[in-house]
Protein backbone atom coordinates (compact mmCIF):
# COMPACT_ATOMS: atom_id res chain seq x y z
CA UNK A 1 0.00 0.00 0.00
CA UNK A 2 2.97 2.32 0.57
CA UNK A 3 3.87 2.08 -3.11
CA UNK A 4 0.33 3.09 -4.08
CA UNK A 5 0.45 5.94 -1.56
CA UNK A 6 3.77 7.22 -2.95
CA UNK A 7 2.51 6.98 -6.55
CA UNK A 8 -0.56 9.14 -5.90
CA UNK A 9 0.66 11.38 -3.06
CA UNK A 10 0.05 15.00 -4.03
CA UNK A 11 -1.78 14.17 -7.26
CA UNK A 12 -5.22 15.48 -8.10
CA UNK A 13 -7.73 13.18 -9.73
CA UNK A 14 -9.69 15.00 -12.41
CA UNK A 15 -13.47 15.13 -12.07
CA UNK A 16 -15.36 14.47 -15.30
CA UNK A 17 -18.72 15.25 -13.65
CA UNK A 18 -21.13 12.55 -14.89
CA UNK A 19 -18.52 9.86 -15.47
CA UNK A 20 -15.34 8.66 -13.80
CA UNK A 21 -12.21 10.26 -15.23
CA UNK A 22 -9.29 8.30 -16.69
CA UNK A 23 -7.24 9.34 -13.65
CA UNK A 24 -9.80 7.82 -11.29
CA UNK A 25 -10.05 4.62 -13.33
CA UNK A 26 -6.24 4.29 -13.31
CA UNK A 27 -6.20 4.88 -9.55
CA UNK A 28 -8.98 2.33 -8.97
CA UNK A 29 -7.12 -0.28 -11.04
CA UNK A 30 -3.92 0.34 -9.07
CA UNK A 31 -5.89 0.15 -5.81
CA UNK A 32 -7.40 -3.20 -6.82
CA UNK A 33 -3.96 -4.64 -7.65
CA UNK A 34 -2.56 -3.37 -4.36
CA UNK A 35 -5.50 -4.76 -2.37
CA UNK A 36 -5.05 -8.21 -3.96
CA UNK A 37 -1.33 -8.31 -3.22
CA UNK A 38 -1.64 -7.04 0.35
CA UNK A 39 -4.66 -9.19 1.20
CA UNK A 40 -2.71 -12.34 0.29
CA UNK A 41 -0.06 -11.38 2.85
CA UNK A 42 -2.72 -11.74 5.55
CA UNK A 43 -4.38 -14.90 4.29
CA UNK A 44 -7.21 -13.07 2.56
CA UNK A 45 -8.51 -13.10 -1.00
CA UNK A 46 -10.17 -10.16 -2.71
CA UNK A 47 -13.40 -11.63 -4.07
CA UNK A 48 -15.18 -8.49 -5.26
CA UNK A 49 -13.97 -5.02 -6.12
CA UNK A 50 -16.51 -2.40 -7.14
CA UNK A 51 -16.26 1.19 -8.24
CA UNK A 52 -18.96 3.79 -8.18
CA UNK A 53 -18.90 7.47 -8.95
CA UNK A 54 -15.55 8.29 -7.36
CA UNK A 55 -15.76 5.61 -4.68
CA UNK A 56 -14.54 2.02 -4.37
CA UNK A 57 -15.09 -0.95 -2.12
CA UNK A 58 -13.75 -4.46 -1.83
CA UNK A 59 -14.90 -7.64 -0.16
CA UNK A 60 -12.54 -10.32 1.13
CA UNK A 61 -12.64 -14.00 2.07
CA UNK A 62 -10.32 -15.81 4.43
CA UNK A 63 -8.15 -18.35 2.65
CA UNK A 64 -8.33 -21.68 4.44
CA UNK A 65 -5.81 -24.43 3.91
CA UNK A 66 -6.89 -28.04 4.31
CA UNK A 67 -4.33 -28.61 7.06
CA UNK A 68 -5.12 -25.66 9.30
CA UNK A 69 -8.16 -25.49 11.58
CA UNK A 70 -10.41 -22.48 11.34
CA UNK A 71 -11.77 -20.54 14.23
CA UNK A 72 -14.89 -19.87 12.16
CA UNK A 73 -17.18 -22.85 11.74
CA UNK A 74 -14.46 -25.49 12.00
CA UNK A 75 -13.73 -25.57 8.26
Amino acid sequence: MEELYRKYQGKTIKDDYGKNSKEFIDFANDMKKSMKINAAKYGLRLITFETGHYDMCGYFNIIYSKNSPSSIGGR
